[in-house]
C-alpha cells in the first residue's frame, strides 16, 4: 500500500510539473505604459520552464501599448525624458517587409498566436494572411484573428513571424515546453498507480 501512495504521489507531482511548464505570453499587456519601447538588441523573456529572445533583423522588437502588443520599429528615439520611443509612432507595427524572430532557450510547443490590427482599423473582411514560419498562413479577418496551429520548435532555432499583405501586432501567444522523458515517465507511473487503485476498490 506505500508503494501505490507513492507512485500517485509521483504521478500528481509530475502533473502539476507539466502544468508549470506552460506560459501564456501576454504582449499586449506587457507594452502597457510606462513599459512601451524598443528594444535592442533583443527583448529577452525569461519564464519558469524556458528563455525566449525575441529580435526583428536590423529592425527593434517593440512592445506597444493601448490595444497593441508586440510589433517591429525601424528607428528608435527620444520622446520628452522617455528613451527608446518608436519615430515616427506609426511605425511599431510589423509592416511591409519586416519580420520578429522567436528563439527558445527549450523545446517548446507554440500552442496558438493570437494578433490584432486595432491600430488600423483592423483586418480586412475579405482576410488577410500573415506569413508563420516561412508559410502563408491561413485567411484572418476582423473577427477571427488567432492561429492554432500547435506547433514544435526546437531549442535555439529560429520560428519566424513576418508580414505578407497586412500589418499587425502579436497581441499574446501560448506556449508550452515540451516534457521531457522523466516527466512523461513519472506521469506514466502515476497513472498506472491511480489504475491499481480504482481496482483495489472496486
Amino acid at each position: 500500500m506505500k508503494t501505490l501512495k507513492t507512485l500517485i504521489l509521483m504521478g500528481l507531482i509530475s502533473i502539476t510539473s507539466l502544468a508549470a511548464n506552460a506560459a501564456y505570453i501576454d504582449f499586449a499587456a506587457l507594452g502597457q505604459n510606462p513599459n512601451e519601447r524598443g528594444y535592442d538588441p533583443a527583448l529577452v523573456l525569461s519564464y519558469a520552464s524556458f528563455d525566449v529572445t525575441i529580435t526583428a533583423g536590423a529592425n527593434y522588437a517593440y512592445l506597444d501599448s493601448g490595444t497593441g502588443g508586440l510589433g517591429v520599429c525601424k528607428n528608435l528615439g527620444t520622446i520628452g525624458t522617455i528613451t527608446d520611443q518608436c519615430k515616427p509612432s506609426s511605425d511599431d507595427s510589423v509592416q511591409t517587409g519586416e519580420m520578429l524572430t522567436f528563439v527558445f532557450n527549450r523545446d517548446v510547443y507554440i500552442n496558438s498566436i493570437f494578433f490584432n490590427n486595432n491600430h488600423d482599423g483592423g483586418f480586412a473582411a475579405t482576410g488577410s494572411t500573415i506569413d508563420i514560419n516561412g508559410n502563408l498562413i491561413a485567411t484572418f479577418t476582423e473577427t477571427a484573428k488567432s492561429y492554432n496551429n500547435k506547433t514544435l520548435v526546437s531549442a535555439n532555432t529560429a520560428f519566424t513571424i513576418a508580414y505578407a499583405d497586412t500589418t499587425f501586432y502579436v497581441q499574446n501567444m501560448d506556449v508550452s515546453r515540451v516534457p521531457e522523458a522523466t516527466s512523461l515517465m513519472l506521469l506514466l507511473v502515476g497513472f498506472v498507480g491511480l489504475v491499481s487503485l480504482r481496482k483495489r476498490n472496486v
